[in-house]
């Protein structure tokens, strides 16, 4: 989508297997709540997410060059995420974002940072592995699923675990000694 470098919303709902590659200078917003499970990539442009389930099963790439904004969303829902580099902010025009990952309960890995004021919420049963030097300042809660960090880069910094309702008390600490709370845990991958 956007070949044709126009300002373009999006109101239907994307289903299916297949993905959505964002190219161009244009801007492309989604302003439904989606289920296609394919990948999400903003090769080019701006691709703004109006509504919370917009990628709520699709897996964002963000090694793409264009632009991901989450607008006035304060929470946005991914199906996972994964990319080789780039920077995601988790910044919208109100302030933090709180975003969560991993609602198509998939094994994703993601290389490169998190940034911004916002939070991050592993869900799902699946795995998520952060192997960036993240400079987030929110919080990281774990609903469900597994948070790996660093794939053998011990400089990597370990994200603050707190504890919430939905860890049910759970607490996070530095590896190597974590502390798995049935099926949600934080592990240093190896």
């Amino acid at each position: 989508m956007g070949n044709n470098n126009g300002t373009t919303t999006y109101g239907g709902i994307l289903t299916g297997s297949g993905s959505l590659v964002h190219v161009g200078s244009g801007m492309l917003t989604l302003s439904n709540s989606n289920n296609y499970s394919g990948t999400t990539l903003v090769s080019g442009g701006s691709l703004v997410l109006s509504n919370t389930a917009a990628l709520s099963m699709s897996t964002l790439n963000a090694s793409g060059t264009g632009t991901l904004s989450f607008g006035t969303l304060s929470t946005a829902i991914f199906g996972g995420l994964t990319g080789s580099s780039g920077t995601l902010a988790l910044n919208c025009a109100g302030g933090g974002l709180a975003l969560s990952v991993g609602n198509n309960n998939g094994t994703t890995t993601f290389d490169g940072v998190l940034a911004g004021s916002g939070s991050l919420i592993q869900m799902g049963s699946g795995m998520l592995t952060l192997t960036g030097v993240n400079t987030y300042s929110g919080s990281t809660t774990i609903s469900g699923g597994t948070l790996a960090i660093g794939g053998g880069d011990s400089s990597v910094p370990v994200p603050t675990c707190r504890t919430s309702a939905s860890t049910r008390g759970c607490c996070c600490t530095t590896p190597p000694r974590p502390k798995p709370c049935g099926a949600r845990s934080v592990v240093r991958a190896a």
